[in-house]
């Protein structure tokens, strides 16, 4: 799929042909490094604001932001499993980048729904090996110079596909010294996340378990790989 830069106050596009081999968002890893950047980046920026964080299928997959950005989203119900398409919003960036494939950029008026007639939103689509995994959407909740903002994003999503692909080759590496261990496909899935530092209730949000079924797999990955704490499970496939 071809890309292109953001093109500003972009409101007229063309239908994208629906990808038949993209799917809805479902790698961790993917959403685990963008809750990281964007944890990180919010803080520093000054307006009040609001990334989106949307699945390939147009459901809003998370969100995180400026305090007053997520009250107004809650206030709102702007909240995950919201559909995000030109069917359901009418124009905004997110569904414009849905439809194309491409960066977009509306401001104020050009929302159609009145909802997001006061703010700024731009969307980029996000790739790994060239295949579409999500798009990554960022609001203003205010009416801004946005041209600050597109570098910023760009940066953003192009640090998110640079460190995919760096964590993909350590995960795979990672995968294949576990594999000798003989762990079932259950732990080894739990273990991935444990190695990638997320907490026995990430791993339990995210797999869909309860965080004491966690905690029992856990037990039984550290007999498996002989050692007894978690610095000792890192230590173990970091040095090998």
């Amino acid at each position: 799929m071809e890309r292109s830069n953001f093109i500003p106050n972009r409101v007229y596009f063309e239908q994208r042909k629906p990808d038949d081999n993209s799917a809805c968002l479902g790698q961790d890893e993917f959403v685990q490094h963008v809750l990281n950047s964007l944890k990180a980046l919010s803080e520093f920026i000054p307006a009040t604001h609001l990334f989106s964080l949307v699945r390939t299928c147009g459901t809003l997959h998370t969100r995180c932001g400026s305090e007053d950005a997520i009250h107004w989203a809650t206030h709102h119900n702007y909240s995950p499993g919201t559909p995000l398409t030109m069917e359901n919003i009418g124009i905004h960036a997110v569904s414009i980048a849905i439809l194309t494939g491409q960066p977009a950029i509306v401001a104020g008026y050009q929302h159609s729904m009145l909802l997001f007639q006061g703010s700024t939103s731009m969307c980029r689509p996000v790739f790994f090996d060239d295949q579409l995994i999500g798009y990554l959407g960022l609001s203003f909740l205010t009416h801004i110079d946005y041209l600050f903002a597109i570098p910023l994003l760009e940066q953003v999503v192009q640090k998110i596909e640079s460190d995919l692909i760096h964590s993909r080759h350590q995960m795979d590496t990672v995968q294949n010294l576990m594999g000798q261990c003989k762990l079932t496909k259950r732990e080894k899935e739990i273990a991935v996340l444990w190695f990638d530092n997320l907490q026995r209730y990430e791993i339990a949000q995210t797999l869909c378990l309860s965080e004491e079924t966690v905690r029992s797999h856990i037990r039984n990955i550290y007999a498996k790989v002989g050692v007894t704490s978690r610095g000792e499970f890192i230590k173990k496939f970091s040095t090998k």
